[in-house]
């Protein structure tokens, strides 16, 4: 809750901002992947910008939920997104804390670790920027949530592992470097 009332009080755009809205809004609006400028409604084919579409697909489903129309900008986008940005990593923290508390088998130190990353300013301050840096963050949580949940079971779960790697992926093209701590793990 804290970080959207941070991330809605004034929302920042920058770098890529532009470019991962006209792509989400190609690929909820014109059906393609495609940098070209939505309101053309043409699709030269692209892979989504400086990185894979995985950023701007989470844009444009934001935006698809908030009932937005091609012709908004990023000023009512960036609500949307900052809602959706932030209940994803609420639900990764929540996720975390559980594996904590699996992993130590005490709910106490699984709450703390969850407070302790809800807080942190390490991400926290992301959560006003119209950027992929807070989703790959959480992403990078999810993934350290399912190995410590696969270390306590001594086994590497498949699927739970590979899913927040191929997110990684999609989002960061430098998020494939979490393969080491899976090969670690």
């Amino acid at each position: 809750f804290s970080s959207v009332v941070y991330g809605l009080s004034e929302p920042g755009y920058g770098g890529d901002s532009t470019r991962y809205l006209d792509v989400a809004k190609n690929i909820l609006f014109n059906k393609c992947v495609s940098t070209t400028d939505p309101l053309s409604g043409i699709c030269t084919p692209h892979w989504g910008g400086n990185q894979f579409p995985g950023y701007p697909l989470l844009i444009a489903l934001a935006g698809w939920l908030a009932g937005l129309n091609i012709s908004d900008g990023m000023t009512e986008f960036a609500p949307a997104i900052i809602i959706m940005q932030s209940i994803f990593m609420a639900a990764v923290v929540y996720r975390m804390g559980r594996a904590v508390t699996f992993f130590s088998g005490n709910f106490l130190i699984g709450c703390s670790a969850a407070l302790a990353i809800g807080y942190s300013p390490l991400h926290f301050a992301w959560s006003r920027w119209i950027l992929t840096e807070l989703t790959s963050t959480a992403i990078t949580l999810w993934l350290l949530a399912e190995l410590l949940i696969c270390l306590k079971k001594n086994r590497l779960e498949i699927l739970p592992v590979a899913i927040p790697l191929i997110a990684g992926f999609f989002v960061r093209y430098d998020s494939i470097t979490l393969c080491a701590a899976v090969a670690a793990a």
